[in-house]
């Protein structure tokens, strides 16, 4: 019994402490966008003066770990990829990863670990010292004159300093893809766009404006409800970390969840021969190759649809080897047109191939039978 009296209690707290970072969110929402209308401006030059602090100079530890985590993640894909042959889909897991997970989580993490330790330190520092008190004698509500600063400060730079770590993550696996896995850098942020649609850009920067508030929120909280002495302050900025970090990853689960349940039934797949609308990864239509007089294509033409696998058999000197050279670039057509995603490149000159041999690659394989 005394088990359960106590889980009650928990859980009647938590609620509570929710319903309190709701409340609080809601009147620095209310100071930021109805109160202008009402003859109660927002403090822009305080504003300003957080989104230095919170942003501006969070920028190069940020850039140096989520270099680092762009890194880590291509040496870890290409560990498992280079098994199947497929490590050229490195750029694909390292963009994909940062732009929709890792991106917008490293940041909320950096950013509690600087702003949302101080933003606690400062309000409890503030409330240990009768400032709050002194703030409601003047007739100044404290949340308009320190909270809203934070909080619209908090919402506008930690989507901002998610597209920078996104970045900077992609760089650094661009690092490993150049060096090791045989692109070019320019190959690898073709790869790298070609991975990418804009709904995962799009989740990611909802999460971080969620994170925002949360952080905020948690940090503003725990020091409006400081104790007396400077202990307190020690222990409110220590349960203004440890609570941040747990609710935004709880956030991050309830929206991963959310975009996964209403990608699955609104957003129809992005690749695959059932995406109507996708243009063709590869069309050829009449396409010619000749060695002098003799010719080896004569008006191929097919279409190679997004996802699809598409196998040439032919016996020797049929033109499998001439068809996908002259894909990749390594042979230039007589004649004829090649379609790369909906975008043709003529006339063949020396750079329009130099860009095909960088975006498609072919592997090659012989087959050897005997009859029996």
């Amino acid at each position: 019994m005394e088990l359960t009296v106590q889980l009650g209690q928990t859980v009647l707290n938590a609620l509570a402490y929710l319903g309190s970072l709701a409340t609080l969110s809601a009147r620095a929402t209310y100071y930021t966008v109805v109160a202008p209308f009402q003859g109660k401006p927002v403090r822009v030059q305080r504003a300003v003066t957080q989104a230095m602090q919170i942003g501006v100079r969070a920028l190069p530890i940020l850039s140096l770990i989520t270099f680092f985590i762009g890194l880590i993640l291509a040496l870890q894909a290409a560990y498992e990829l280079k098994k199947f042959g497929a490590i050229n889909f490195v750029a694909s897991a390292v963009a994909i990863s940062m732009s929709r997970e890792l991106g917008p989580l490293i940041t909320a993490i950096v950013v509690i670990g600087r702003s949302g330790s101080s933003f606690a330190a400062e309000i409890g520092t503030m409330k240990v010292t009768e400032e709050l008190d002194a703030l409601e004698t003047m007739a100044i509500n404290p949340i308009r004159f320190l909270v809203t600063p934070k909080f619209i400060a908090m919402v506008i730079m930690l989507p901002c300093l998610t597209i920078w770590a996104n970045a900077m993550g992609v760089l650094g696996g661009a690092l490993f893809g150049v060096t090791k896995a045989g692109f070019t850098f320019l190959s690898y942020l073709h790869a790298t766009a070609d991975a990418l649609f804009l709904r995962d850009i799009i989740s990611g920067l909802i999460k971080s404006f969620m994170f925002g508030i949360t952080i905020t929120a948690v940090g503003c909280q725990e020091g409006l409800s400081t104790g007396a002495g400077a202990e307190q302050v020690g222990r409110s900025t220590t349960s203004a970390v440890v609570i941040s970090i747990f609710l935004v990853i709880a956030v991050d689960l309830i929206f991963t969840a959310l975009f996964f349940f209403w990608g699955a039934s609104r957003v129809s797949s992005p690749v695959g021969p059932l995406n109507e609308q996708a243009p063709p990864a590869i069309s050829l239509r009449n396409l010619r190759v000749s060695y002098g007089d003799r010719e080896i294509l004569h008006g191929v033409s097919f279409d190679v649809q997004q996802g699809e696998t598409l196998v040439i058999l032919g016996g020797s000197g049929s033109g499998k080897s001439t068809l996908l050279r002259t894909l990749v670039g390594l042979e230039r057509p007589t004649s004829g047109e090649i379609w790369i995603k909906g975008k043709t490149l003529p006339p063949f000159r020396p750079t329009n191939l130099t860009i095909f041999a960088d975006t498609w690659a072919c592997r090659f394989r012989a087959v050897r039978s005997s009859a029996p």
